[in-house]
Order: structure tokens, then sequence, then C-alpha cells
């Protein structure tokens, strides 16, 4: 069941859909798509301290509320 869902048009015109799911990993071994390169394991303060869009970050505060 999602705990969040927002979508917003990005600044370059690109429609972007979010949606938030809690979930837990039964494994650390983590397997990236194609057009991924890196991940990290974040908590939400680590996440609201990053350079992210605004959006991002209330998104952050509202799946985590």
């Amino acid at each position: 069941k999602p705990i969040d869902i927002t979508s917003f048009k990005e600044e370059d015109g690109c429609f972007t859909v979010m949606i938030g799911f809690s979930a837990l990993t039964a494994t650390n071994n983590i397997k990236l798509s194609s057009e991924h390169i890196a991940f990290q394991w974040l908590t939400p303060e680590e996440i609201l301290k990053l350079d992210i869009p605004d959006t991002y970050k209330k998104f952050i505060r509202s799946a985590t509320a």
C-alpha cells in the first residue's frame, strides 16, 4: 500500500509521479538496473540534508510523518 503519492511538472517540462512505499529488505545485496549507477541507504534526516528539489523534500516529510 502506498504511503504517499505526488505528481508535478519539472522546470524542464518533464512530468514526474512519485509513489512512496514502506518496505523491508531481506538482504543487503542490491542489483541495479542498467539505468542506475549507484545507490545509498539513507535515513529521512540524511535525505533532507541533500541538495534536492523542495518537492522531493516535501514528499519525504509526508511519507515519514
